[in-house]
């Protein structure tokens, strides 16, 4: 009885199965359905229950929500569909191929069945590291009386031009 109810499932909704994922480059996820990814991102997410938030600070108006990185939607255009900005996003898992976004191209990865896992691994590999290394360089100034360590900074930085003169 389990497993015809899972067969109707995935059957009657296969969005459940073959949703898209967007990689924020901050490590946050949102799965949906990827509509364009020429110029900007437009992305519609099936049932958005997150919080969305306007903000108006003085460059103009901002909306933010909960699984997105600060800044990272250009637009709202319905309830479902957003835009967001190419710089916040890492890659997007669409089906067949991945495609991954750097400062100033975008990649297609064409993938086969077989080896789509594998590829996809590997890009978040990629990802992991670079939000490990970005960790690795925090702790220390979140760890430490910030004064204290911008002191040490200027020290240092004075010793180093006193010895070139």
């Amino acid at each position: 009885m389990k497993r015809l109810v899972s067969i109707l499932l995935l059957c009657a909704y296969p969005p459940l199965v073959f949703a898209d994922t967007i990689y924020f480059k901050n490590g946050q996820t949102i799965e949906g359905e990827l509509i364009d990814y020429k110029k900007n991102i437009t992305f519609r997410i099936p049932d958005p229950k997150f919080d969305i938030s306007w903000n108006f600070p003085a460059s103009g108006m901002v909306l933010q929500h909960s699984k997105t990185p600060k800044g990272s939607i250009i637009k709202h255009v319905d309830n479902q569909t957003f835009v967001f900005r190419k710089k916040h996003v890492f890659m997007v898992n669409s089906g067949d191929k991945i495609i991954r976004f750097s400062w100033m191209n975008v990649t297609e990865i064409e993938t086969e069945p077989h080896n789509h896992q594998e590829i996809l691994a590997r890009q978040k590999n990629i990802l992991n590291g670079r939000l490990k290394a970005k960790t690795v360089i925090a702790i220390p100034l979140s760890s430490v009386n910030t004064k204290a360590c911008l002191i040490l900074i200027a020290y240092s930085m004075a010793i180093v031009v006193m010895s070139k003169i």
